[in-house]
């Protein structure tokens, strides 16, 4: 079976994902886990030190806690949080199964979610997955 990592969006945290959500994957054998990004949640970080590389810092520290490369899952903002924590995770040697954009910001890497929100729908990239 396969380790599910999932990542919430702005002004959410980890009850973002419904629960019978979260119980239908461990129902089918998945691991999943969950977790708040910096500031959000039960995450205390003082607003003065929450920055997207905080957020893609405690996504790579929840990779490196097991050694099963995982499905990383964004949804909205969080798109922008796995793009970079993805990129580092693999940069610093880690490994992937795959990375999924739930309803999510689909950026290029170093591509901000200012530089997104600009962006008019059905312009820019095209994208296929095959999932």
């Amino acid at each position: 079976m396969s380790r599910f990592v999932l990542v919430h969006g702005a002004m959410g945290n980890h009850r973002t994902w419904p629960l019978s959500f979260l119980e239908a994957l461990r129902a089918k054998g998945h691991t999943v886990e969950v977790l708040d990004l910096p500031g959000q949640g039960n995450d205390h970080t003082p607003k003065e030190s929450v920055t997207m590389q905080a957020y893609a810092d405690k996504v790579v520290a929840q990779l490196k806690t097991h050694d099963e490369p995982a499905i990383l899952v964004g949804h909205s903002m969080g798109g922008v949080v796995i793009t970079q924590a993805a990129n580092d995770f693999v940069a610093g040697g880690g490994a992937l199964a795959q990375v999924v954009y739930l309803t999510a910001f689909l950026p290029r890497n170093g591509q901000s979610l200012l530089d997104l929100a600009g962006t008019p729908e059905g312009q820019g990239d095209q994208v296929q997955a095959n999932l």
